[in-house]
């Protein structure tokens, strides 16, 4: 008998990270556990121990119409769902499981992640704020409400959460992070610039955790008006996470308020290459190839930006 263990680190890191312990952070499928044939047990198996999760889903679905009451048939479901990329019917799965019996703290989570993929956090919010009232310690909840809360730009409630959650953890990059963006949708922009620097001096340089507070930083201080500090906190973010192209973007406009315009060309090409679909990076790219003297490509970023822009309506 084999029980199929899942990571429940299922979102990015700027929508929703985790922070809890490896034991604590895993979902669990126990194919033979879950009421259906040994032979759908067994493809389950496989279909999970390969991430088939297409698979996974049909064989539990056809498991929940035969059996449509079996509450851990149907948390597996919506976990399968989940990892397909379906969060509807992954929320729908896991809430039908939760009106049997209670789902445990890992799947509710999961569930408030679900609706977080839906844009449905009023309902995400209810689900944290559920697990809150059992586990208040967990930095990984009051994070996630924190950031339903700033998404709602209900920034002084951010705020709150946030130093309630430094004052019983000590914080994380991630925490410090979104304080920071949270003081910044209040206008206090001193505050937020402390909030960004702790939260660097907490990260592991080089690593992908720290790429996002040194942007914000960079950002920040973008619209203050302190160019240089600015590019070399966006030149940091760069050297992170080569790859990113909201940040190339944001450094080739930096550079090309800074008279660089070579560079900031270099930087948008190389953001365009990233997300060739951004029509915000060609409009970027016109602009400074016009500033350059250079017509031709001006003319065809510009195309570029028109053909990529929404139709007005």
């Amino acid at each position: 008998m084999r029980i199929m263990r899942i990571r429940s680190i299922l979102l990015p890191a700027a929508l929703l990270p985790f922070g809890v312990a490896a034991a604590e952070n895993m979902l669990t499928i126990d194919p033979y556990r879950l009421g259906i044939e040994q032979s759908e047990a067994a493809a389950l198996a496989k279909a999970v121990g390969e991430a088939s999760w297409r698979d996974a889903e049909s064989i539990l679905f056809r498991g929940s119409e035969t059996d449509p009451d079996n509450a851990a048939l149907l948390r597996a479901l919506g976990i399968a769902h989940y990892q397909s990329g379906r969060y509807y019917p992954a929320a729908a799965a896991l809430k039908r499981a939760d009106t049997i019996s209670p789902l445990e703290r890992e799947a509710r989570f999961l569930l408030a992640n679900s609706f977080l993929r839906l844009e449905r956090r009023h309902w995400a919010r209810a689900e944290l704020e559920q697990l809150l009232r059992s586990h208040p310690e967990q930095e990984p909840y009051r994070l996630a409400i924190a950031r339903v809360h700033y998404h709602q730009q209900r920034f002084g409630a951010g705020v709150s959460e946030l130093e309630q959650t430094i004052a019983l953890t000590g914080g994380s990059v991630e925490t410090y992070d979104l304080l920071g963006q949270c003081l910044e949708g209040l206008g206090r922009l001193g505050e937020a610039s402390e909030a960004y620097r702790r939260a660097i001096s907490l990260g592991d340089e080089g690593s992908a955790g720290t790429v996002w507070p040194h942007f914000h930083l960079g950002s920040l201080l973008h619209d203050l008006g302190d160019l240089e500090p600015s590019r070399e906190s966006l030149e940091l973010a760069a050297s992170i996470d080569p790859g990113s192209a909201t940040v190339r973007l944001e450094l080739g406009i930096v550079l090309r308020k800074a008279g660089e315009l070579d560079e900031a060309a270099d930087a948008l090409e190389i953001a365009a290459r990233h997300a060739p679909d951004d029509p915000a990076i060609q409009y970027a790219l016109a602009g400074v190839y016009r500033e350059l003297g250079q017509q031709e490509r001006s003319a065809s970023a510009m195309q570029r930006f028109l053909r990529l822009s929404p139709s007005p309506r």
